[in-house]
């Protein structure tokens, strides 16, 4: 049955703004709809935010773009993030987004496939294969015919998700110029606001239009979207569109087209209303069905439901409390209704303008304003016996609905167990989707509602600190496991020395102060005989303890160990690591020689795309440079393809590779902002990390750095600048964009460091650093004192 059509009453300056914004405006303009004339040729794009009051008209004006954009000649998609469970699914609005797109463009969609494999992700489990997108666009990842192509194996990072969605949406705007609408990113998960977030700071070369939406009067200053709007409001280039209150006369209009009403009640309406076009309507249907506009706007909403029959009136609370579009046959299931009560039911909720129908057959509220008032009514009895037939339903279904959902309804009823089981599928499902923060949220979730004894604890502790450290918040990681070992009720000894040699590893990674190797050798001695992968794990972090705190002759010991129990369970990258710490034990050992062919046979060893790789090749780029071989250096340490994640930048004490700690994230939780430090030797990405926070570089922000630069690190330390020494000479390469000395004490390798030449050899304009006299690192006289004169400034002046 047809909802009446909505109507978009005063907004013309909006639209006209808002279609200038995203490159859809021709160049005649006016208002209204011919303020939308384009043409494919002139299409050029753009991005945009959206935002106003609930029930303000953003929906209803977004529509109207994407109805102008459709009828020029442009694609268009759209994601819808949903509240109560739409939070807890990693990437919701780009599963519908991706695979309603990888329909209308298949070709596209295989084509970026074969480029970035880590979009297979977000893509119907019916559209993975090479043929294209042959699926709805409405399934579920991780659904569909089990001889389907599976997914890759290894969860993505969320880098590579995010190169991945980003590719694709570019290669449609390359194809044909294509509009993109996220709505309601108030109730966007984690995963999503930071994708988001990176498409916004990058932007597109080609004409593709991004339109983002979200409800202000929702927001707080601990809303999860409220930090990330502030880094919204900085990113260059992104036009942000406040929804106003309409005027009393564009309210009228709406009053007189949506009900027949007389002028004195119309003038009532218009002054409740408030400017509110969703009000206006509402407290106009209200008025002419005879009852009183007194009570405000929610007793008006609640006064629609009351007016259906009680099967209406359930079939309404059941997709309330769904918090989502829910499809028919679990409506039947959980309401419990006989067919034809239930089609007369749903048709009579229809008919009320209170549902809306979609196709595959499901049903969700004509706004969201309705949906809160039903929810906000239900009684607490009516509350749990609904719950515990969503609970009954999902769990006899496997399948049915997202695992974030059955955890949702059992906690609701106080089924622990069940919802535990339910958070930990979550988890699972959405570090399958490369979305950790997402995970960790669900595994604090479990962790919350085990029972202290409970012997799952341990593992789902590891789980929320691996998961933690992957969305960059390794700290957190620390601190569960550090909560974790200070109560350990009902913890196991093996499990105990599992979660110690993981702290020990976390701490080392950050340098946490904290040793090291007094918490693995309790580990150790926590151990049983079993030949599992958690010793193999708990003698790596030993292995690791022993050759930081110069125990090589006991490492050798542990070293034979792990490797031969490594490899005797298969665990390839446990084994790669392993024989990495033995490499850097050999180094230690000054024995330049025979790590380079410890790491030679590593690296043979290994596939060439195992990530790995990076972290082999540049320790052999490291000793090789140490050894003076600059070239074979420069070999090494791009002998690697740039990948999305493969270089990190660390904050004032110089460069550390991303391969030292392949568990960190491309994100950073300490500011709220995507930063992602992209190895690549493209002149110009540097900058859009710095772009990413809104503010230039400074000496506390995080770069991108390419390795093809080294500094001279012989006597003279004057890093690859000085033109008297033959080792800087040849340090340099001939085309370079820029060189900027990194401030604080510099590492064995790179004090200068310079991004490259682009691919094609072109170059920008070379900037000149005056070069120091002394190092401040390495000067002698540091501890009496230097003249500011002689020494180099922690970021120098330039001059062009």
């Amino acid at each position: 049955m047809p909802s009446r059509p909505a109507l978009l009453v005063g907004r013309d300056d909006d639209r006209a703004r808002l279609a200038d914004a995203l490159g859809l405006a021709g160049p005649t303009t006016g208002t209204g709809t011919s303020s939308t004339r384009t043409n494919l040729e002139t299409a050029r794009g753009g991005v945009a935010v959206l935002s106003g009051d609930a029930g303000i008209g953003k929906t209803r004006l977004v529509a109207a773009i994407v109805e102008d954009a459709d009828a020029t000649g442009w694609r268009t998609g759209v994601g819808h993030c949903v509240g109560q469970a739409g939070s807890a699914l990693a990437y919701l609005p780009f599963v519908e987004l991706v695979g309603a797109l990888a329909e209308q463009a298949p070709g596209v969609a295989a084509a970026t496939l074969g480029a970035h494999p880590a979009l297979a992700h977000l893509l119907p489990r019916q559209d993975r294969t090479a043929g294209g997108a042959r699926g709805s666009g409405v399934t579920t990842p991780g659904s569909g015919d089990p001889d389907e192509p599976p997914l890759p194996t290894a969860p993505p990072a969320p880098g590579r998700v995010a190169e991945a969605v980003h590719a694709f949406l570019s290669a449609l705007g390359r194809d044909r110029p294509t509009l993109v609408v996220v709505e309601d990113v108030h109730w966007a998960d984690h995963s999503s606001r930071d994708l988001i977030t990176l498409l916004l700071t990058r932007g597109f070369a080609g004409p593709l239009a991004l339109v983002v939406t979200y409800r202000s009067d929702d927001l707080h200053r601990r809303h999860p979207l409220h930090e990330t709007l502030a880094v919204w409001a900085r990113i260059a280039g992104v036009e942000h569109v406040e929804l106003a209150p309409l005027p009393d006369d564009a309210v009228a209009d709406i009053v007189a087209g949506s009900a027949d009403v007389d002028r004195e009640t119309g003038a009532e309406v218009v002054r409740r209303a408030g400017g509110n076009p969703f009000f206006a309507e509402e407290l106009a249907a209200n008025a002419a069905a005879g009852r009183a506009l007194g009570g405000g706007v929610s007793r008006v909403l609640g006064a629609r439901i009351d007016a259906l029959d009680d099967d209406a009136r359930l079939v309404v609370r059941v997709v309330a409390l769904a918090g989502h579009r829910v499809g028919h046959d679990l409506l039947s299931r959980v309401s419990a209704l006989p067919d034809d009560r239930l089609d007369r039911a749903v048709a009579a909720a229809v008919e009320h303008h209170v549902l809306v129908t979609a196709w595959p057959p499901a049903y969700g509220f004509r706004h969201a304003l309705l949906a809160e008032a039903v929810a906000d009514g239900l009684l607490p009895g009516e509350r749990l016996r609904l719950h515990r037939s969503f609970v009954a339903v999902l769990t006899s279904e496997p399948g049915t609905a997202p695992a974030s959902e059955v955890a949702r309804h059992a906690a609701a009823v106080g089924d622990l167990d069940t919802a535990v089981d339910a958070a930990l599928a979550a988890a699972e499902s959405a570090m399958a989707v490369g979305g950790p923060q997402d995970a960790l949220g669900h595994l604090e979730q479990a962790l919350q509602w085990l029972r202290p004894d409970d012997p799952r604890r341990d593992g789902v502790t590891r789980r929320a600190s691996d998961a933690a450290t992957l969305a960059g918040d390794p700290l957190r990681g620390i601190e569960l496991l550090r909560d974790r070992l200070d109560h350990p009720d009902g913890q196991s000894d093996p499990d105990r020395a599992d979660l110690l040699a993981a702290l020990a590893t976390r701490a080392r990674n950050l340098d946490v102060p904290l040793e090291g190797l007094p918490l693995t050798r309790q580990a150790v001695a926590l151990l049983d005989g079993a030949p599992d992968e958690r010793r193999v794990r708990v003698l790596s972090a030993h292995l690791q303890a022993l050759v930081d705190a110069d125990e090589f002759s006991e490492a050798a010991g542990v070293a034979d160990e792990v490797v031969e129990l490594a490899a005797g369970l298969g665990l390839t990258m446990a084994l790669t690591e392993v024989r990495t710490i033995i490499a850097w034990a050999i180094d230690a050992r000054h024995d330049l020689g025979a790590v380079e062919r410890h790491l030679h046979t590593v690296a043979a060893d290994l596939a060439p795309d195992d990530p790995t790789q990076l972290r082999v090749h540049h320790q052999l780029g490291s000793v090789l440079h140490r050894r003076g071989e600059l070239r074979a250096s420069q070999h090494e340490s791009t002998s690697v393809p740039p990948s999305p994640t493969a270089c990190t930048a660390t904050g004032p004490r110089g460069v550390r590779s991303a391969a030292s700690s392949a568990a960190s994230s491309p994100t950073s939780s300490a500011s709220g902002t995507t930063r992602r430090a992209v190895c690549s030797p493209h002149p110009t990405r540097r900058s859009r990390v710095a772009r990413s926070s809104g503010r230039p570089p400074s000496p506390s922000t995080p770069v991108a750095v390419s390795p093809r630069l080294r500094a001279c690190s012989t006597s003279c330390g004057r890093g690859g600048t000085s033109t008297g020494c033959a080792r800087c000479s040849a340090s340099r390469p001939a085309s370079t964009s820029s060189a900027r000395r990194m401030p604080g004490p510099p590492s064995r390798s790179p004090v200068t460091v310079s991004p490259c030449s682009s691919r094609s050899g072109a170059t920008t304009s070379t900037r000149r650093f005056a070069s120091p006299r002394c190092w401040p690192a390495r000067c002698p006289r540091r501890s009496t004192g230097c003249p500011p004169s002689r020494c180099a400034r922690p970021w120098p002046r330039s001059t062009t």
